[in-house]
């Protein structure tokens, strides 16, 4: 979990290690032509923890393997949640904002997400398609946590008619940082109100996958494997699956 007041928290952006330390890197050339490329952190003593991120690129493809592991480096037991964190630039070639940058992510919970930073705006819409939240991109700084359970969040550009997909696996019963949050969501410009000054280097948008919460024991590892996928189109996204996205009718002033 993020936060700034006890010791099984984690107190960045950034952190000297584990976000801003040197990190090893090895490349795989395998023998059906895809190539993968293994990271690892270094050691992290105040999280107990090293991190290991390993990217596979498959030939002829638009999908992406994303296979990450936290393993406890410390002499006693750690608790932590894998969390993974997409950054998309929601600037228009034109250097202003993008206002057609999409997030949808399917809903479970009744409200189907929280506010974990900043006030309501008009960027979160429930239901934008049956079972899915809508994020539209409009600069204002916050953040919302959502129960998604489905295993997948789409972004989308409907400009430029790019998608992408990030594809999880969600461990029922388990427990979820942030009240069960599987999903998170987070959006900031410059010169944007907060409720706290932040430096924003942008327009910048953060689609983030958030693994189960797990007791590590010395040595031990916890694991979370994602899938990107890119597609081109424009819609509202209902569904994620094998065989691609499916778009609703999208319009848009």
């Amino acid at each position: 979990p993020q936060g700034w007041e006890r010791p099984d928290q984690w107190p960045g952006p950034p952190d000297p290690m584990l976000d801003s330390g040197v990190y090893s890197a090895e490349p795989v050339y395998a023998a059906d032509a895809s190539v993968s490329l293994t990271m690892r952190s270094p050691p992290d003593a105040r999280s107990g923890l090293r991190i290991t991120r390993r990217l596979t690129l498959a030939p002829e493809t638009t999908r992406v393997q994303l296979e990450l592991s936290f393993q406890n480096i410390a002499d006693h037991p750690v608790r932590w949640a894998i969390w993974d964190v997409m950054q998309i630039n929601c600037a228009a070639p034109d250097g202003t904002l993008n206002d057609q940058m999409w997030v949808y992510v399917p809903t479970h919970a009744d409200p189907p997400y929280t506010i974990l930073y900043g006030d309501p705006n008009p960027q979160w819409q429930p239901e934008i398609v049956p079972g899915v939240l809508g994020v539209q991109y409009r600069g204002h700084v916050g953040k919302i946590g959502v129960a998604n359970q489905a295993g997948w969040v789409a972004v989308v550009d409907h400009a430029a008619q790019h998608a992408l997909a990030i594809r999880f696996h969600y461990e029922p019963g388990a427990e979820y940082p942030d009240g069960g949050a599987s999903v998170e969501c987070w959006t900031e410009s410059p010169g944007a109100p907060s409720p706290v000054p932040i430096q924003s280097p942008g327009f910048l948008l953060e689609a983030e996958v958030l693994g189960a919460l797990h007791t590590l024991q010395p040595a031990e590892h916890s694991h979370l494997a994602l899938e990107w996928l890119l597609a081109q189109g424009r819609g509202h996204v209902s569904q994620v699956t094998d065989a691609g996205f499916d778009f609703r009718s999208f319009n848009h002033q």
